[in-house]
Formats: structure tokens, sequence, C-alpha cells
């Protein structure tokens, strides 16, 4: 009974979380020799990810969407 009192008291859950998949989706284009853009979308299926509580016990969830433009010489 202590033990579990310990781990309750340390934020960790006792909840037994079941696998799943997030599946993202990544495109880029060569516009010219030094420039690339790139789009994509991640969580594309809109997958609920597990959370318990606010703060760092949970897993992040960053925006879905980004664009952007690289350019290198």
């Amino acid at each position: 009974m202590q033990k579990q009192l310990l781990r309750e008291d340390r934020g960790l859950s006792q909840r037994e979380i079941k696998p799943y998949s997030i599946v993202g989706l990544n495109l880029n284009y060569d516009i010219t020799k030094n420039l690339r853009a790139n789009a994509g979308i991640n969580n594309l299926f809109d997958k609920r990810i597990y959370r318990e509580d606010e703060g760092a016990s949970t897993y992040n969830e960053p925006g879905r969407a980004y664009a952007g433009v690289t350019l290198s010489f």
C-alpha cells in the first residue's frame, strides 16, 4: 500500500494505455537548386493523444499543419 502512495505522490499514472499510431504526411518540392518548399500535416487522422492531466506528465500535442521554405547557399 505504501509503494502505491509513493507512485501517486510523484504523479505517475496507474492507468495502462493501449498502443496507438500517429500518421503524418510531409511534402517537399525543390523550386530551384537553392530553394525548397515543404508542407505537412501531423496526426493526419486526428487520433486522440493520451492526456491524463495538465503539465509535464502528458504527451505533447504539437500543431497539426505546417509549411515552410528553406534557402541554402
